[in-house]
């Protein structure tokens, strides 16, 4: 039988333990990888060495495509990259993929449940050539398979300037090419489309 002495020794040992492996988790969880995880969410960036195999693929295709070369041309190689995991939906994994330029050019890819995306690439002081940009946007959507009805422009108004955008007449495809333009400077192109 224990003496009360060895009794409290015993629970001093146990708690001090305790505090020393809450010391541990906290210093780890405080100073490990920037993997950040909320719920589905998953959040890398180029500086990571551990990244998840459905943003790496994400990337990898991305910077195959046509739209990153062309970011490139116009921004030089991105100056960071970012990537996140926001859900999953049916067994299927979606997210953001953000790459960005010196002078604040982006290029960000988001994918949304069940079957959608959204594709922009911004310059917020402007592109420079508005007609060279126009005529790109053009020809990629066309080369993704697209047919966008360019005679038939919808503007809007928002806080963040004029917003003009062109619909696919083709049932079920939902794609809208978009145009942004701030004090008369397109500062933004992109697609929404069903995947």
């Amino acid at each position: 039988m224990l003496s009360h002495n060895s009794s409290f020794g015993l629970k001093f040992v146990f708690v001090i333990m305790g505090s020393c492996l809450i010391l541990i988790w906290l210093v780890t969880y405080l100073t490990g990888p920037t993997d950040l995880v909320y719920g589905d969410e998953i959040y890398e960036n180029s500086q990571e060495a551990v990244q998840d195999p459905w943003l790496s693929n994400r990337k990898k295709i991305i910077e195959q495509g046509q739209l990153y070369r062309y970011a490139v041309s116009l921004f030089n190689e991105p100056t960071d990259y970012e990537g996140k995991i926001t859900t999953t939906f049916d067994g299927n994994k979606f997210g953001i993929v953000r790459f960005s330029f010196s002078g604040g050019g982006e290029l960000k890819i988001e994918t949304l449940p069940p079957e959608s995306s959204i594709t922009t690439l911004r310059a917020p002081s402007g592109f420079p050539d508005e007609n060279d940009v126009g005529s790109f946007l053009k020809q990629y959507l066309q080369d993704i398979g697209l047919k966008i009805d360019w005679s038939k422009p919808e503007e809007q108004i928002s806080n963040d300037g004029k917003i003009v955008k062109f619909y696919d007449p083709v049932p079920g495809f939902n794609a809208t090419a978009i145009m942004v333009y701030k004090d008369n400077k397109l500062i933004e192109i992109g697609v929404s489309k069903a995947l």
